[in-house]
């Protein structure tokens, strides 16, 4: 918690002003924001960007062999 850069009273004041002003939506982070802007802009090109980032991820994540998939490699099960 000590490293958020927004904190729990500022998004309840977001909210409090949301409803004030009748607003559907309260988005308070900005790297949120971006992207909801980027998903109304351009949803498929978005949506395919999602998809190949999350592809990416998960080859790095993915074991080399199969004793890298086991734990083997590591001394024993972890």
């Amino acid at each position: 918690m000590e490293q958020a850069k927004i904190i729990a009273e500022e998004v309840a004041a977001e909210v409090v002003e949301a409803v004030d002003r009748n607003r559907l939506y309260v988005i308070p982070k900005r790297d949120a924001k971006i992207g909801r802007l980027i998903k109304r802009l351009a949803p498929a090109s978005s949506t395919n960007l999602v998809g190949a980032l999350c592809a990416r991820s998960a080859r790095r994540a993915r074991p080399k062999s199969a004793e890298d998939a086991v734990g083997l490699s590591r001394g024993g099960f972890q």
